[in-house]
């Protein structure tokens, strides 16, 4: 019996046991699948929870399930790359889902392009070391991933009409992550690409956040440049004016120190 074998031998134990349908439906006394695939990679690993989820049926809240598993093994498990490899193999999942959906079922195929979307743009978040969050180690393979994913998500965002905000808080993932990355131009283009999109619905925090980055982006290019330190300040006091704008501020100081090596 090779691995695969072991392992789908495992899972069905597993199901036996907890009384879980094949579709995800949970008889009385059951765990939901959620709490199932959880056990599973407790227990077996992260390939086992994969194996796991393919294999149910319903295809739109195996997604779901694979977006909650991804955000519990960072925020909880602080596990960052099981967290990679469930996030990779959910977007596979729900793009491939949504291709075969796609004629007999077309509103399952918008819904699983969805929450591959919802994956990416979390795969970008999760992978980005400018957050600085306690416990989360993230590598530079986290960090390639994450620019893939930034780059999925914008296009996503774009082909499934999302809108306006969300399209500025694609390019404002996909301008962290070529920050982090060091490709300063490309960051702040996205940036300020992403501060258009948001004055045009006026979201005016978001607008100002995206500016503020771009703004950082500008000082980090051209470090001995009074001018755009004067501006980023400028921008930043704007900033601190809208709700949430002392999280925000605090939020790209922390990328400045980060990432750009400023002292506290």
């Amino acid at each position: 019996m090779d691995e695969r074998q072991e392992l789908e031998t495992e899972i069905a134990a597993l199901e036996a046991q907890r009384g879980v349908l094949g579709d995800g439906v949970v008889r009385q006394g059951g765990l939901d699948m959620f709490d199932e695939v959880l056990e599973i990679w407790s227990t077996n690993g992260v390939n086992a929870a994969v194996l796991f989820l393919n294999s149910q049926e319903n295809a739109v809240a195996t997604a779901e399930t694979y977006h909650k598993l991804m955000k519990d093994l960072y925020w909880q498990q602080k596990n960052v790359s099981d967290m990679v490899v469930v996030a990779q193999a959910g977007i596979e999942y729900g793009l491939s889902q949504a291709r075969h959906f796609e004629e007999s079922e077309p509103q399952a195929a918008y819904d699983l392009r969805s929450w591959a979307k919802s994956i990416a743009y979390d795969l970008a978040s999760f992978t980005w070391r400018g957050w600085d969050e306690p416990d989360i180690v993230i590598t530079a393979a986290d960090e390639a991933a994450g620019l893939r994913a930034a780059v999925l998500n914008l296009e996503l965002a774009k082909e499934l009409e999302k809108g306006a905000l969300r399209i500025s808080r694609a390019y404002w993932a996909l301008g962290a992550q070529q920050l982090a990355a060091g490709e300063l131009l490309e960051a702040e283009e996205s940036f300020s690409a992403g501060e258009k999109q948001a004055d045009s619905v006026s979201e005016e925090s978001d607008a100002l956040l995206c500016r503020a980055y771009a703004a950082l982006v500008a000082c980090l290019r051209e470090p001995q440049n009074e001018a755009l330190q004067a501006n980023l300040t400028a921008v930043k006091q704007k900033l601190q004016e809208v709700e949430h704008g002392a999280y925000f501020v605090e939020q790209v100081e922390t990328a400045a120190r980060v990432i750009g090596n400023w002292p506290d």
